[in-house]
């Protein structure tokens, strides 16, 4: 499993804010289009950082979850093994 769209959807959000607090404290259109394009700019990296490490963890979580697999099953696989009978008592 794989977190997508988070640096978009963080990068949305805080150009949200920072349109609504352009037009309550009635910013130019200038200064509020270099604020807007400062504040996706580093929104998007930060949003892509965040995805990035997410990724990882949960990538890590399952190679962990299918090496304990794998030894539960080499395990089972032992005992049975250990339980068959010989073939040569057939």
């Amino acid at each position: 499993m794989h977190v997508r769209n988070i640096n978009t959807i963080l990068m949305l959000l805080a150009g949200i804010i920072v349109a609504v607090y352009s037009l309550l404290s009635k910013y130019t259109m200038e200064k509020t289009a270099f604020t807007m394009l400062i504040v996706l700019v580093v929104f998007f990296i930060i949003g892509s950082i965040i995805q990035n490490v997410l990724n990882r963890i949960l990538q890590n979580a399952e190679i962990s979850r299918h090496e304990s697999m794998k030894e539960e099953l080499d395990k089972e696989t032992q005992s049975l093994k250990e339980d068959a009978p010989e073939s040569s008592d057939l």
